[in-house]
């Protein structure tokens, strides 16, 4: 068969077309003959990144050819368009490099990194029973970074004190002590938990001109009973508050405080008179005049205190004497003795509890009980070769030294997880500082700002409010110079590990804000 010569051509254009549709024209055509992956690690960590190298055998080609990546597997690592591969999760996973239609591939593992610590959230716990805590531990690799996506599981080594759940939510059972312990990789952590009977109540008088019956403000009252706390207004400034179903357990005792609220223009208050489920205290004007006040109150079991605490009412305020076994709490059983100094000027000594560590730190409040007039402040406490000492000045109206009946609480920072913290104000002139001595929750800590003369806020960090968790502050002047103090206000955060803050003010008797030295114990 015959062609004509204009099918010819097209057959010979089609050809040469064919033959140069790389660009690089009829007679260079670009072929890749291999692909090799280079650069690839035995292991990856999570986290980690590696830049791996295509290398391209090719031939005809007048530009490198083009490479493009791809993974297996995007869960376990994903790869770039310029090769470079990011862990993802633990497990194989297969990189592969294509050009010019050949492929090459590398395979290797993505592992987790090692985890060589767990940071416990508290290296003890107080729970009150039938009540729950929940802890944190945070695996951390060697660089002390933390690591996400970790397994961490739970156990407690004495179940019938306590129980804890695999998100670390504490729930007491009975009176005991038990360790919870953290793994994570083999990684082992542990929290010492103390489960005590705690006999608690707390409650702000936010009515304090209300005759009869009043409900405190739900947010501001604590009642381990679950019930519902009231003021009962006798007369100006006298007050009754009922701890509705707050019982003693046989055997145990209570104690009760209370504290000046608002801007009371050096007013105080103390206590008259209290049975296990109800405190009767009166409020004053700075002369010492009967007048109506808002307050804070506390009423404390000795079941809820581990460690140093302690406290004693002292009811022999012109001799010297010990403090009378059924109205005292020593953790140890020993002796509680306050030594009559002279008129006013007491030393109370708790017999052995000395700091154990130099880290040991200890909180005070005291409280003038009576029915006259009256203000007492402790010193700061010193350890000695036998116990605690507590140095106690008691004062009228008038700044006059007084002997008068008190109480005194001694709350001790060596169980970090209890839901408590204070701080003794040494250093009233400071602009901003944090006192030696204090502590919150162990793991917290206390800085105070002196916003102006005789009035300072105090922060304390990691005291937060978590689900039904509420609290109370008590603040009393130190030193033997008469003063007054008492709390303006406090606001809560409550995000773990956020700060809880007291505005207390401090005046002399006459009236007129000062700096001194003051005490300040907060309880949940």
């Amino acid at each position: 068969m015959r062609t004509s010569p204009a099918a010819l051509a097209l057959v010979v254009l089609a050809t040469l077309t064919a033959c140069s549709d790389d660009g690089t024209g009829p007679d260079d055509e670009c072929i890749v003959s291999a692909v090799a992956v280079t650069g690839a690690p035995a292991t990856l960590d999570v986290g980690a990144t590696v830049t791996l190298q295509a290398n391209v055998t090719s031939t005809g080609c007048g530009t490198a050819p083009t490479v493009t990546w791809s993974s297996s597997l995007n869960t376990t690592a994903t790869v770039s368009a310029a090769g470079v591969v990011t862990g993802v999760a633990a497990g194989p996973v297969t990189i592969t490099a294509t050009a010019g239609g050949k492929s090459g591939n590398a395979t290797f593992t993505i592992a987790n990194v090692a985890v060589v610590s767990l940071a416990m959230s508290t290296s003890d716990l107080v729970v009150g029973v039938g009540l729950t805590s929940r802890l944190t531990a945070t695996p951390r690799d060697g660089g002390g970074n933390p690591l996400a996506g970790r397994t961490v599981t739970w156990t407690s080594r004495a179940g019938a004190v306590a129980t804890v759940s695999q998100s670390g939510v504490v729930t007491a059972g009975a009176t005991g002590s038990t360790w919870i312990v953290a793994e994570s990789e083999t990684v082992l952590d542990s929290t010492e938990v103390a489960v005590v009977d705690p006999r608690i109540a707390y409650a702000w008088n936010d009515n304090p001109t209300i005759l009869g019956i009043s409900v405190p403000d739900v947010e501001y009252s604590f009642n381990i009973s679950a019930a519902a706390n009231a003021f009962t207004r006798a007369s100006a400034g006298v007050y009754n508050v009922s701890w509705t179903g707050l019982t003693v357990p046989p055997g145990a005792i209570n104690a009760q405080f209370v504290t000046a609220y608002g801007n009371v223009a050096a007013g105080f208050c103390m206590e008259d008179n209290w049975v296990t489920a109800q405190l009767t205290f009166r409020c004053f004007d700075q002369a010492g005049v009967a007048a109506d006040q808002s307050s804070t109150t506390l009423a404390i079991g000795s079941a809820t205190f581990t460690g140093r605490s302690a406290f004693a009412w002292i009811d022999s305020p012109a001799a010297s004497a010990e403090a009378s076994a059924t109205w005292r709490h020593h953790p140890l059983g020993l002796s509680i003795f306050s030594e009559r100094v002279a008129t006013g000027s007491y030393v109370v000594r708790f017999a052995g509890l000395q700091r154990a560590a130099a880290g040991d730190r200890e909180g005070v409040v005291v409280n003038a009980y009576g029915g006259i007039p009256a203000v007492c402040q402790p010193g700061a406490p010193t350890s000695t070769a036998t116990g605690l000492e507590v140095a106690v000045r008691c004062f009228d109206a008038a700044g006059t030294a007084v002997d008068t009946r008190y109480t005194i609480l001694l709350v001790d920072g060596a169980r970090s997880g209890a839901r408590r913290g204070f701080a003794l104000a040494d250093q009233p002139a400071a602009a901003s500082y944090t006192p030696t001595n204090s502590a919150v929750r162990g793991t917290g800590s206390v800085q105070i700002t002196r916003v102006n003369a005789g009035t300072w806020d105090v922060d304390f960090t990691g005291f937060y409010r978590s689900g039904d968790l509420k609290e109370s502050f008590l603040v009393s002047p130190v030193g033997a110079t008469a003063g007054r103090c008492w709390i303006e206000y406090w606001g809560y955060s409550s995000t773990p590990g956020g700060v809880g803050t007291a505005r207390v003010s401090c005046a002399t008797t006459a009236g007129v804000l000062a700096d001194m030295p003051f005490s300040i114990v907060a309880v949940q």
